[in-house]
């Protein structure tokens, strides 16, 4: 039960795994009859799953990054169909939970983080990809944080935090190409999740040592 579920006006969508299958179900949010469940086939990994689901317009978004067939896929709300799947590269099992970030004048992009294609970007609505920073080394648990414009993502091994890049995510509209604005230095995060006000990033590293970080600059 790793997994915190997502809710609309209507129905909650839990999300679990077992090594045989990774389930959604959708619950009627009245009575909680079972509206509708799929099995999204096997979870391979050396732990459990972790990822959450996320709602965007009328879909359910699930990200399954796993040891052998990683995919990330779209399923309609109210019926659970398959609205779109994007295959994905494989390198070792992660437990980021996507994000969606839409800047202005230009279409939304659901932000991803992952071992094997670091931070990127697909179109929420196609699962078309948009664009890609490879920039890890190790396993990706903590999901990214949008901050500051930046986009802050983690990896690491050992239940220690390696790397955490800001990636300044591409935006169309003002010619902005996606790029790693900066490596993050010190204690870094692992599996929590960094947390922002402003322009000021919080860091809690899992061996108990909290930053803050200016969002804009790193120090």
């Amino acid at each position: 039960a790793s997994s915190t579920p997502a809710v609309d006006d209507q129905r909650a969508y839990c999300l679990w795994a077992t090594p045989e299958n990774l389930t959604v179900v959708a619950l009627d949010q009245r009575d909680g009859r079972e509206v509708w469940r799929r099995e999204l086939g096997p979870f391979v990994a050396e732990h459990g799953y972790g990822g959450s689901p996320i709602l965007f317009e009328d879909l359910v978004i699930v990200s399954s990054d796993q040891d052998e067939k990683s995919f990330v896929v779209a399923l309609e709300a109210a019926t659970g169909k398959t609205r779109w799947q994007n295959d994905r590269k494989t390198e070792k099992a992660g437990y980021a939970t996507p994000l969606v970030w839409q800047p202005e004048g230009s279409g939304p992009q659901l932000i991803l983080s992952s071992w094997a294609q670091g931070v990127s970007a697909l179109d929420p609505r196609t699962g078309a990809p948009l664009w890609e920073v490879p920039v890890f080394q190790f396993r990706t648990v903590g999901s990214p944080t949008l901050a500051a414009g930046l986009i802050f993502a983690s990896a690491g091994v050992g239940g220690v935090g390696r790397q955490m890049a800001a990636v300044r995510p591409a935006d169309p509209a003002k010619g902005v190409a996606a790029k790693v604005a900066y490596m993050v230095d010190g204690p870094l995060p692992y599996v929590a999740v960094p947390v922002a006000k402003e322009n000021l990033v919080f860091l809690w590293q899992d061996r108990g040592v909290v930053t803050c970080i200016d969002g804009p600059s790193g120090k």
